[in-house]
């Protein structure tokens, strides 16, 4: 969604974080969390929408707001749905419960005033692909990292270099190497969580434990192949 931080209204999210939080002492601090001022131009104010994004407390709260969606759709059997904050991804069998998935997922966007990023949003097969959270899916599954995040991947790496290239080479080659490290470990979790997904719409795999040949390549990873007698997903 477009500037989700930016769009949430505070009325709201102080109502249902009296639902779960009944002190007042705690209350009060939250709410004068939420209405927060800022500086501009010489003059203070306090905007009407929207939460500070540089605080710790912020991303608890933000992911917070949007639990009723998670719980709405967690028991719904016909479709797989994840939310990362405001990353959202549906898989279901048939175009009616995708359809019936969008239009729910719009009324929620309404209710809380958000709307869809119009360059982030993919509706539609998974024959064309769709990149989520760094992860390219298709008809397959899990097909491998997404083009995206390689891109970022290796742009990092170049400007990692650059940054380091006053340290010494074992210093250059230590920081480099716990970007790697960490890059990997995350491209491997990745693979991990999402074969759940695979299992349950595409078949079930068979035991696999990819690894990357190289952190700076165009690395996959591979899943076995979708039983031919399950159907496709589409995403939302």
């Amino acid at each position: 969604m477009r500037g989700y931080y930016a769009r949430i209204d505070k009325s709201i999210l102080f109502q249902q974080v009296q639902q779960h939080v009944h002190h007042p002492v705690l209350l009060d601090l939250v709410y004068q969390f939420l209405h927060y001022s800022v500086e501009e131009g010489g003059n203070f104010h306090t905007p009407v929408k929207g939460i500070a994004r540089s605080s710790s407390l912020s991303p608890l709260l933000a992911a917070f707001h949007l639990f009723c969606v998670d719980r709405h759709f967690a028991n719904q059997r016909h479709l797989y749905y994840r939310r990362y904050m405001d990353d959202f991804i549906i898989f279901t069998r048939s175009r009616w419960h995708l359809r019936q998935a969008v239009r729910e997922l719009n009324q929620f966007f309404r209710q809380f005033g958000f709307v869809q990023h119009p360059d982030k949003t993919f509706i539609g097969p998974l024959h064309k692909g769709v990149d989520w959270m760094g992860a390219w899916f298709t008809n397959q599954g899990l097909c491998s990292i997404a083009p995206r995040a390689l891109t970022n991947h290796r742009n990092t790496l170049r400007r990692l270099y650059e940054q380091t290239r006053t340290l010494s080479p074992q210093g250059q080659a230590d920081r480099v190497a716990r970007y790697v490290h960490r890059w990997r470990r995350w491209a491997l979790s990745l693979c991990s969580l999402s074969a759940c997904a695979q299992r349950r719409f595409v078949g079930r795999p068979k035991p696999a434990h990819p690894r990357p040949r190289d952190a700076t390549d165009n690395t996959k990873f591979k899943t076995t192949k979708p039983n031919p007698g399950c159907p496709a997903p589409s995403p939302a």
